[in-house]
C-alpha cells in the first residue's frame, strides 16, 4: 500500500502544479500566479522602470535645466532692477514727473470728502526750484489714518509724507483731531499754481 500512495502523491503533486501554472490558485489568503499572470505583471513591472528611467535620464534633468534658466533670468532682471533703483531715487521721481496743482486739489478733496474730512494745501516753493505742499487735515482719528494712506499708496502721486503731526482741536472739545504734514520736492507745472 505503501508503494501506491508515492506514486499517487506525484502525480496529485504534478497535476496541482501544472494547474497552478496554467491557471493559477487562489486558496484563502495564498495565492498562486499563473504563468501568464506572472508574465503580465513582469511586463507591467517593466513598463514602471523604463517611465522611472525615462523620469529620471530626460524628465527630472530637462527641468532642473529649466528651473536653473529661470533663476539665471530672475537674477540678470533683479540686477537691472537694483541698478535702475539706485540710480534713480524718489526724489528723482518727483523732479520727473510734473504735477498739476489742480488735479491734486481735485483728488486729494475726493479722498477727503469720502472720509467726511476737511483739507486745506498750502503750496510752498523750496530751495531746489520745486515745490512743498503743507496739508491740513480736520475730521475724526479714524477717518485721517485711511486717507493718509490713501495717499500713500496712490501710485499716480507717489506721495511721501513727512513731519506728520496731530492734535486735537480744543475749539471743538477734542472731538475732531488736525493732522498737518507735507508733501516734499514735488515738480508743480508754475502755470496751474494761484
Amino acid at each position: 500500500m505503501k508503494e501506491r500512495i508515492l506514486p499517487i502523491i506525484s502525480i496529485v503533486f504534478f497535476t496541482v502544479t501544472i494547474f497552478a501554472i496554467a491557471f493559477g490558485i487562489n486558496f484563502g489568503k495564498i495565492r498562486i500566479l499563473s504563468a501568464n499572470n506572472v508574465k503580465e505583471n513582469n511586463q507591467k513591472v517593466n513598463e514602471k522602470i523604463a517611465e522611472t528611467e525615462e523620469i529620471v535620464s530626460v524628465t527630472y534633468p530637462t527641468a532642473i535645466k529649466k528651473m536653473e534658466e529661470t533663476y539665471k533670468q530672475y537674477t540678470e532682471q533683479k540686477e537691472k532692477y537694483n541698478e535702475l533703483t539706485s540710480m534713480a531715487k524718489k526724489s528723482d521721481i518727483y523732479e520727473t514727473k510734473q504735477y498739476d496743482i489742480t488735479y491734486i486739489w481735485k483728488k486729494t478733496g475726493t479722498y477727503a470728502t469720502n472720509r467726511n474730512l476737511a483739507l486745506g494745501i498750502d503750496v510752498k516753493k523750496n530751495a531746489s526750484s520745486l515745490y512743498d505742499l503743507n496739508f491740513t487735515v480736520k475730521g475724526d482719528y479714524i477717518d485721517i489714518i485711511p486717507f493718509i494712506r490713501e495717499l500713500e499708496e496712490d501710485s499716480e502721486f507717489m506721495f511721501r509724507i513727512y513731519n506728520f503731526k496731530m492734535i486735537a482741536d480744543k475749539t471743538k472739545n477734542y472731538n475732531v483731531i488736525i493732522a498737518n504734514f507735507t508733501v516734499k520736492d514735488l515738480n508743480i507745472d508754475p502755470s496751474t499754481i494761484k
